[in-house]
């Protein structure tokens, strides 16, 4: 064998070994990602009947769920500009920045509740969203927004929800929810 054939030939070998180990690593790579995909749809799958759950117990029981301090998540404080410092005229924290007191009712079902919870999280500026409480067809929301747009134009924009502002105030917003085109969940089975 000349050295041409001897190149040609550890080249073709290269390639091969390369080509192998490349194929490994898409495989492991794909394992991994379907292995996370798996673990984190269970994570879902678990809060969300953890959630039904405490749900049910507050509807039946008509308590307040409040969580307990050792579950409470920590979302970071933006900072809050005042009108002053900024030298303009007032703006309502519901269109700024920082942390939003969100007061949004009737959830005559878990799943339009979840549904709107998941909703909010998706709207552009919406960092975190925390629920405080739910009591009698009450939520109760924290939500860390950063946004130009007003927090209650984006709120209005929810495909799946005609939303009412009630109030909009500093650093609040109270609104009346209606789920469009989700079929409500009986709230109990008398009626």
């Amino acid at each position: 064998m000349n050295n041409t054939e001897f190149r040609d030939q550890a080249q073709r070998a290269v390639a091969e070994e390369t080509a192998r180990l490349l194929q490994h690593a898409q495989a492991q790579a794909a394992a991994i990602i379907e292995s996370a995909r798996q673990e984190a749809k269970q994570i879902r799958q678990r809060a969300t009947h953890e959630a039904l759950e405490l749900f049910e117990a507050a509807r039946r029981e008509e308590v307040l769920v409040i969580p307990a301090a050792s579950e409470l998540t920590v979302a970071p404080v933006l900072p809050v500009h005042s009108a002053a410092s900024l030298n303009m005229a007032a703006i309502p924290m519901s269109s700024g920045t920082g942390s939003i007191a969100v007061m949004a009712s009737p959830f005559p079902s878990f799943t339009s509740l979840v549904s709107f919870q998941n909703a909010l999280t998706a709207l552009p500026g919406v960092s975190h969203v925390k629920m405080k409480r739910f009591l009698k067809g009450r939520l109760w929301l924290e939500v860390s927004y950063d946004g130009v747009v007003p927090l209650t134009d984006r709120v209005k924009s929810l495909e799946n929800f005609e939303v009412i502002v009630v109030s909009d105030t500093d650093d609040a917003l109270d609104l009346r929810v209606a789920p469009r085109d989700m079929p409500d969940s009986p709230t109990d089975g008398d009626g």
